[in-house]
Parts: structure tokens; sequence; C-alpha cells
């Protein structure tokens, strides 16, 4: 006999009234096996658990994070379990943007982006746009543009510190001639001149 988990058994239950074709039955996961499109993968016997385990910490962390963000009970597990799963579900019309809350925004957009990474740490992940893959040459040329534009950003800003120049000043003299946005704050701002 087969070792079922608990909460594979809740989903054996669901899976026995509603049939999926070409899907065998979800206890064969818990016992380490999995048949998917007439496909038998194996498994570690403790994948299942890990998983289950997994989630659930995520979902209530989530949960727990966006209730402190100002959402109410039903709201956050609504949108727990559909940003974990990028689903995009929305209790209200306006999605997130209803609750007017940027720090709840900024906790969705944290685990949409992480949540892969973290249930699947040795998995290799493709960037795509325009509905094709994007070179590894491209990202890689990219992440370095960044971090020089950071570099000069840091080193340029700590010259202009050290030659006397506040804090504020130096870092958005820098910013603003680095990229090009006009006028700075404080000592470079509209009103010093």
């Amino acid at each position: 006999m087969v070792h079922v988990f608990p909460e594979s058994d809740i989903v054996a239950r669901i899976m026995r009234v509603l049939t999926v074709p070409g899907v065998a039955d979800i206890r064969n996961f818990a016992g380490g096996r999995i048949k998917v499109f007439s496909m038998d993968i194996e498994a570690s016997s403790s994948l299942a658990g890990q998983s289950w385990r997994i989630y659930l910490y995520l979902t209530a962390t989530l949960m727990a994070l966006l209730m402190a963000a100002g959402m109410e009970a039903f709201d956050t597990f609504c949108h727990a379990l559909s940003t974990l799963a990028t689903g995009g579900f929305s209790t209200r019309t306006a999605s997130i943007a209803a609750f007017a809350s940027p720090l709840a925004e900024y906790i969705i957009v944290c685990f949409m982006r992480e949540f892969r990474r973290v249930t699947e740490p040795q998995g290799v992940f493709r960037i795509r746009m325009g509905g094709g893959p994007v070179a590894e040459t491209t990202v890689s040329a990219l992440v370095d543009l960044v971090f020089l534009a950071l570099l000069t950003l840091l080193v340029a800003s700590l010259v202009l510190t050290a030659s006397g120049v506040d804090l504020v000043t130096a870092v958005s003299a820098v910013v603003a001639c680095q990229f090009n946005i006009g006028p700075g704050l404080a000592g470079v701002g509209p009103l010093a001149h």
C-alpha cells in the first residue's frame, strides 16, 4: 500500500470527482510516481510533502504581510492564492490598485517574481520578450550596463561629496547628468540658481 500524505488525500478525493483525462490518480505522486500524459515520472517520495509545506508557508507569509499592509482577511486570502499561482485573479475590478496601498503592490510583485525560484531552486528560467527568448549574452550585457551605471553613480557621488558638496546635492547632480532627467535637488535644484 502506498503511503498518502493527508494533503494529497484531500486532492485525491477531489480528483476522483473531477476526472481529468491523461492524469493518473494523484496518490501516485505522493508515493513517488506520477503519470502525466502517459509518461511515468519518478519523484522523491517527500517531494509532494515538501511542495505542500513550501506552498502553505509562502501563502501564510503572504497573507500576514498583506494583512499588515491593510487588506481584509477575505481579500488577503484570495490575493495570496492568486499571487502564488500567478493567476492574476482579484476580488476587485481595479485589481490590487483598488486597495490604494503601494506596500501591498510591492509585496505582491516580490512574491510573483520569486515563487518559481523558491520552489525550483535548480531551475533554469528564460527571459522572454516579444514572444521569443532573449539571448543570454543580451541579458548579461544589460546587467553589466546597469552595474556600470550604478558604480559610476556611486563613485561620482563620493567624489563630489569629498569635494565639499552635501550628499543630496551630489547624488542628485550625478543622477541628473548621468540619466538626463533635468534639474537635481538641493544645490543643483531649480530654486538654487
